[in-house]
Order: C-alpha cells, then sequence, then structure tokens
C-alpha cells in the first residue's frame, strides 16, 4: 500500500540520509517527480497524500530524535490498519443495499473522469510542483521547523496542484476547512474542561464524528474538515 511503502522510504531517510544534504536534496526531488507525475486519475485514491505524508513527516520527526520518527511511523501505521478495520465492520454492519431509493429516482449518470494529460505535459507540471515541494521541504528542514510541520504538509498538498485557479481553490478550502477544525476543537476542548471523563470524550468524538460526516457526505463542507 502507498502509506506503507511510503513510511518505509521516510524511515530510511530518517536513518540514513538527514545528515547528508548533498544526498537528501536530490533523493526528495526525485520521490516528489515520482509522486507528482504518477497523481493520475487512474492512480489509487488518495495514494499522493499518502505518500507525502510517509517521505515527509517521519523524516522531519526524525530531527528531534530516531526514535519519534520510527514511533510515528508504527501510529500512522496502526491508524491505517484501525481506520480500514472500521470501515470494513461499519459496512458490513450497514451495507449500501440499506439505503432507501426513492421510485422515481433516476440512476446516478458516472462522472466523466478528468482526460490524462500527455506525457509531456505531465512531466512539465511534476517538475513544477517538485520545485515547489522541495523548496518547502529544504526550508523547513533548515531551519528544523519541527512544530510547523502541518503547513509543510499543506505546502505539499497543494503543490500537487500546480495550476493557479486549483491552488487557490486548495487554499480557499483548506482555509474553510481549519476554521471549521479550529472551532469544533475550541467547542470540545471547553466541554471536555467541564467534564473531564472517558465517556463523556467517547460521546463527543461520537457526536462530532456523525455530525461532520453527514455534512462531507452531501457535500456541504470540504473533505478536509475533519482534520482538526
Amino acid at each position: 500500500m502507498p502509506l506503507t511503502f511510503s513510511l518505509l522510504i521516510g524511515l530510511i531517510i530518517s536513518e540514513y540520509f538527514l545528515n547528508f544534504p548533498l544526498l537528501c536534496v536530490p533523493l526528495y526531488g526525485l520521490l516528489f517527480f515520482y509522486i507528482y507525475y504518477n497523481d493520475t486519475p487512474s492512480a489509487p485514491p488518495m495514494a499522493t497524500m499518502f505518500m507525502t505524508i510517509g517521505i515527509t513527516i517521519v523524516p522531519i520527526m526524525g530531527l528531534s530524535g530516531a526514535g519519534l520518527a520510527h514511533f510515528i511511523a508504527i501510529a500512522l501505521l496502526f491508524n491505517m490498519a484501525v481506520g480500514l478495520f472500521f470501515a470494513w465492520l461499519f459496512h458490513l454492519i450497514i451495507p449500501n443495499s440499506l439505503a432507501k431509493q426513492t421510485p422515481q429516482a433516476q440512476p446516478a449518470a458516472k462522472p466523466t473522469p478528468p482526460p490524462t494529460p500527455s506525457r509531456e505535459e505531465r512531466a512539465r507540471l511534476a517538475l513544477v510542483s517538485t520545485i515547489v515541494a522541495l523548496t518547502a521541504v529544504v526550508t523547513f528542514f533548515a531551519l528544523n521547523l519541527t512544530a510547523y510541520a502541518f503547513a509543510m504538509i499543506q505546502i505539499c498538498f497543494m503543490a500537487g496542484s500546480p495550476n493557479a485557479n486549483a491552488s487557490f481553490q486548495a487554499m480557499k478550502s483548506n482555509a474553510l476547512a481549519c476554521l471549521i477544525g479550529g472551532i469544533a476543537i475550541i467547542i470540545v476542548y471547553n466541554l471536555l474542561t467541564a467534564v473531564p471523563t472517558y465517556l463523556f470524550l467517547v460521546a463527543l468524538t461520537l457526536c462530532f464524528a456523525l455530525l461532520f460526516s453527514s455534512h462531507m457526505a452531501e457535500d456541504q463542507w470540504p473533505k478536509p474538515s475533519f482534520q482538526g
């Protein structure tokens, strides 16, 4: 899977390449170019996001210690496994066949997939994205901005859309998502401060998960809104 493969690469970079910038920077350039070049409509869903997270988050955390890099890699892998398990479990408990269909409902038309650009265009776009992402990674790593790793990840995500309009849309969506997630965090924090119990935490998590998932399923909120 993309995340597992990228976590392994991230650990290798953290262990063997971080102390050798002349090797690390070209390696990142090749990795980013590979990721962005293969980011096509036929690519596995969210493969670009998972691979970007794996090769950036783990090494930048390794700047604070090798043990932290291993911990982050194991935590991300564990979270992925738990997420896949619960997705399988709830699709088993509540299958899509239970969805109500109105008699007059028309079958939804399949969206037309965007055309795959030519190899030359893909290479050009991948090169532009690589330059932007590589600049961000080099800057954050050189200044040891571990605390701002989330900002670095957002830059790498937006670099995957070198078109100016697409990047603006991504920035607007991310800004709205951060605002919604930030408001939710403030509310949850104050509620947990008033009632600091584990059962209340579980109930809050369930309520907010239902609230966010229902709105995202109806496309009322941007998908990254849950990132808070």
